[in-house]
C-alpha cells in the first residue's frame, strides 16, 4: 500500500520559527536575518578576541548595543573587508 501524499506546508511567518545555527536561539521568520547578521559579528569579534589575548566573550557582546559592535568590527576589520578596501583605495 502506498504512502498518502501530503500537500506542502505553506510557511506561517509570524508563529513559525527558525533556529539560528551560531547560537541555537529560535525566533520567527522575519527576525532572522537581522540576528544572524549581527550573530555573525559576534562570534567573528570572539574569535579576534581570542587571538588577541583579549578578555570578552559572547555573552558580553550579545548585551551591547549595536554601535559597539560597529566600533569593534571599525578596531578588527575582517579580513576580507581589509582586502576590498585596499583594491577600492588603489583605483
Amino acid at each position: 500500500m502506498a504512502k498518502a501524499e501530503r500537500e506542502p506546508r505553506v510557511l506561517d511567518l509570524e508563529h513559525d520559527r527558525i533556529q539560528c545555527p551560531l547560537c541555537g536561539r529560535w525566533m520567527k521568520i522575519p527576525m532572522f536575518d537581522l540576528h544572524y547578521g549581527r550573530c555573525l559579528d559576534i562570534a567573528y569579534l570572539v574569535s579576534v578576541a581570542k587571538k588577541r589575548g583579549e578578555e570578552f566573550t559572547r555573552e558580553d557582546l550579545e548585551n551591547c548595543k549595536q554601535e559597539v559592535i560597529d566600533k569593534l568590527l571599525a578596531k578588527y576589520p575582517p579580513k576580507g573587508i581589509e582586502s576590498v578596501d585596499s583594491l577600492w583605495k588603489k583605483q
